[in-house]
């Protein structure tokens, strides 16, 4: 718009005068991101806007020592721990403007089992080993069309073979790990007597 200007020098003399100045608008810088686990990359979608103009330059610092010039880049953490992830936007007419958010990175949980007693007619005991934190779920698979969610389950199989037990724990942030065991299962032979 229009805008006045009033210059004044050491003797209280003043002079003032209207011009005419272009004031163009900033980005609003504006981002999201997916689930964020040290095991899994994390998805940032930008939805930065402008009124008038255009974006021409993204610079992102995601708080590790790594950057990207991408619109909605794709980045994976090495550690667990708290970053702070600073979105910079310039537009095409030199405008700029920038946002930091704070980015708590989950650590994963470790899935791991081991299943005993694999005798067909008798149950077959669950151990979970699994490094996991209070809240977490369990998922159980049993490869025989049976599941659970118990945290040591017990299965019984009623026909020899291989089945593949596959475990899906899950932390109270959403992070995941899956493991997956085969086991065996035979039936029970008498023992002869004397022996």
């Amino acid at each position: 718009g229009t805008y006045t200007v009033t210059v004044t020098d050491a003797n209280g003399c003043t002079l003032s005068f209207a011009s005419q100045l272009n004031v163009n608008p900033k980005p609003v810088i504006n981002f999201s991101h997916s689930l964020a686990c040290s095991n899994l990359p994390v998805s940032f979608a930008n939805s930065t806007s402008i009124s008038s103009g255009s974006v021409t330059l993204y610079e992102w610092d995601f708080g590790d020592g790594t950057y990207s010039t991408s619109n909605s880049p794709v980045h994976q953490y090495a550690l667990p721990g708290n970053y702070f992830v600073k979105l910079k936007a310039t537009s095409n007419l030199g405008c700029t403007d920038s946002l930091i958010v704070p980015l708590a990175i989950n650590a994963p949980p470790v899935a791991s089992f081991s299943a005993v007693n694999n005798c067909l007619g008798n149950p077959t005991q669950i151990t979970n080993s699994s490094t996991s934190y209070p809240g977490s779920t369990f998922s159980w698979s049993f490869g025989n069309g049976a599941a659970s969610t118990a945290i040591q389950p017990v299965i019984s199989y009623t026909n020899p073979g291989n089945y593949t037990i596959s475990l899906i724990v899950t932390e109270a942030s959403g992070c995941t790990d899956t493991t997956s065991n085969s086991i065996t299962m035979t039936i029970n032979s008498a023992v002869a007597p004397g022996v």
